[in-house]
């Protein structure tokens, strides 16, 4: 959270993670403010869930940054579980995913709009907001 906290005005951030309610190895897109509400969110092992740490960000910055979530859904959550196959297979995926989600951020502040593609094992990265559908 402290690093939330620390962006300058006009920052954006993008929050990577492993995702729950998505398929394993799916890919998910989200805006901040759409995290903690149901659907896809970070399968996080941190103090706080993601919708209080955004929420304190929020109220301590005056507003969210301008930002995304970007997250890999996973197949387990153990401590020192390997990453399964559909999970290894996903992450170019991702790479994809997170580094599009950068440029759009950066264009954002450029005047461009949000448009970003990628790929998952054959199938398009839909826009932000969506998931890919389930292999």
């Amino acid at each position: 959270m402290i690093h939330l906290l620390d962006l300058d005005p006009g920052q954006a951030v993008v929050i990577v993670d492993a995702a729950v309610g998505v398929a394993p190895g799916e890919i998910v897109v989200l805006p901040l403010e759409g995290l903690g509400r149901g659907g896809p969110s970070p399968a996080s092992s941190h103090a706080q869930p993601i919708d209080q740490v955004l929420g304190v960000a929020a109220a301590l910055r005056g507003r969210l940054p301008e930002g995304a979530f970007v997250g890999i859904g996973g197949s387990s959550f153990a401590p020192g579980a390997p990453l399964s196959p559909a999970v290894r297979e996903g992450l170019t995926s991702l790479s994809e995913a997170l580094a599009a989600e950068v440029v759009r951020l950066a264009r954002g502040r450029e005047g461009a709009g949000p448009g970003r593609t990628a790929r998952r094992n054959g199938s398009h990265v839909p826009p932000r907001g969506q998931t890919t559908a389930a292999p």
